[in-house]
């Protein structure tokens, strides 16, 4: 393997190591990158020998006790418009930067969006909706198209079926 390409390795290991925001989060960005490995050494030797220790390393940090959150992404704000100007720091970006950082803002919504389908974030559905809950350990069990599919499915059926103001949805809920 060249330098460069391990370099480049190295990299994707700690941008799924920094992005993922739970331990199921990260279960899933890690069988992910380990399929894209063509090489098959290479991917026994992650499979079999880095894997373990990023999942060991990973449930080392989440211990009790460790203050592990980013008080940012954990819905702490009053509402999306401060989320995306915390995102941006309050000041004007180029294009190309904003739409990045929007883009990883709505991201970690959509993350947010599955933990609290897989039952494993801090909101919980309503009753009206908790049919869509999956165990978490049949969602570390389906295959990422399958995820996908559900959770597609679930977005489009509750944006679909609950167009309620806040003040609503409170009241419903």
């Amino acid at each position: 393997m060249l330098r460069n390409q391990r370099r480049q390795l190295k990299f994707q290991l700690f941008q799924l190591v920094t992005s993922a925001l739970d331990h199921i989060d990260f279960i899933d960005s890690l069988c992910d990158f380990e399929s894209k490995i063509t090489q098959k050494k290479l991917a026994d030797y992650i499979k079999n020998r880095i894997h373990p220790l990023l999942v060991e390393n990973k449930k080392a940090v989440q211990k009790p006790g460790l203050d592990n959150t980013n008080p940012l992404w954990m819905n702490c704000c009053e509402s999306v418009n401060h989320i995306l100007k915390q995102a941006v720091s309050w000041k004007s970006q180029k294009l190309v930067d904003l739409i990045h950082k929007l883009h990883s803002v709505v991201q970690r919504q959509f993350k947010e969006l599955r933990r609290t389908f897989t039952d494993t974030g801090e909101f919980v559905l309503c009753p009206d909706i908790a049919k869509f809950k999956i165990s978490r350990d049949v969602w570390l069990n389906l295959e990422q198209k399958q995820k996908k599919l559900r959770i597609s499915k679930n977005s489009k059926f509750i944006s679909q079926n609950w167009t309620l103001s806040a003040a609503q949805m409170d009241k419903k809920c």
